[in-house]
């Protein structure tokens, strides 16, 4: 995934603005982890009324799917 994000800020960015906002690419990828296991903490938690019980797993598992369709495109 990390490959993928450095790739896709390649693209978006030429190499003489590089300098400057790689250092804030850097930081988003590095704290949107911690972010996303928050998200899930709260929705995936017990006695969350976000979701209702039978739908609670379901972002784990389209996460997974795309996931998957993405290392089988590599």
């Amino acid at each position: 995934m990390s490959l993928l994000f450095w790739q896709f800020c390649n693209t978006i960015v030429r190499s003489n603005e590089a300098k400057r906002f790689y250092s804030h690419f850097g930081l988003l990828g590095n704290i949107s982890l911690p972010m996303v296991a928050v998200v899930f903490w709260i929705f995936l938690s017990e006695d969350s009324n976000y979701m209702p019980k039978h739908l609670q797993m379901m972002p784990v598992l389209i996460i997974v799917i795309v996931m998957d369709c993405v290392f089988l495109c590599i």
